[in-house]
């Protein structure tokens, strides 16, 4: 794992330039923030940087195994964005075909797997629709199925009767 105290981080991208404030903003989430808007920060800003409109960045995926670690320090403390953003990063991976440097891809998949474990463990304190969403959507992107995780992470809960009306109707 790129360590945060590592200078790559100067060199690496995200969606507006070098890294070099990603560190810090990983080592705000050791307090578990939540996000109640859209704008809350530290996750506005690591989502705008880091799975930005589709398109995610070397920095992306040295960020993940540490919001992982994060997770997996207190799973039951932590929100949505803890499980959502790391899902969101592996399913513009895999649809892009980004490849994973190699400094960096033996962190990175044993995290991707790891998130899928710690689902269980978030689960016992986060019942609500987006946080089973969530979820639902890191088991099946840990297995590789991207799509359907990325079906998962946007339906919305008003949208599951027409959805579902939709198919039983095929």
């Amino acid at each position: 794992m790129l360590l945060l105290s590592d200078s790559r981080w100067s060199k690496i991208s995200h969606a507006y330039g070098f890294a070099i404030d990603t560190p810090d903003l990983i080592r705000t989430l050791t307090s578990f923030p939540e996000s109640a808007n859209f704008d809350d920060e530290p996750w506005y800003s690591l989502w705008s940087s880091l799975c930005h409109q589709g398109d995610i960045y070397e920095a992306s995926l040295a960020a993940l195994p540490h919001i992982v670690n994060i997770l997996e320090s207190n799973p039951q403390k932590a929100g949505f964005d803890f499980i959502a953003l790391p899902t969101s990063i592996e399913i513009c991976r895999l649809k892009s075909e980004m490849v994973v440097p190699e400094y960096l891809r033996v962190a990175y998949f044993e995290a991707v797997q790891k998130l899928a474990s710690l689902v269980p463990l978030f689960l016992v304190s986060s019942h609500d629709y987006h946080s089973v969403q969530g979820a639902t959507a890191a088991i099946a992107v840990s297995a590789g199925k991207f799509e359907l995780a990325e079906l998962l992470l946007e339906i919305e809960e008003d949208v599951i009767p027409e959805a579902l009306e939709w198919y039983f109707s095929r």
